[in-house]
């Protein structure tokens, strides 16, 4: 079983991470920054 990741998978992490990064940036919703914190912490790089 291979751990590689595809270009496509990959490529859509990347630009959901920028969503996020986004959203947290222009959103003062405390809910709203919660879920996105978590969101961002799941999808960044370990």
């Amino acid at each position: 079983m291979s751990s590689a990741i595809s270009n496509d998978r990959l490529d859509a992490v990347v630009e959901r991470f920028a969503n996020v990064d986004h959203e947290l940036g222009t959103t003062s919703d405390g809910p709203a920054l919660a879920r996105l914190g978590r969101e961002r912490a799941e999808l960044a790089p370990s």
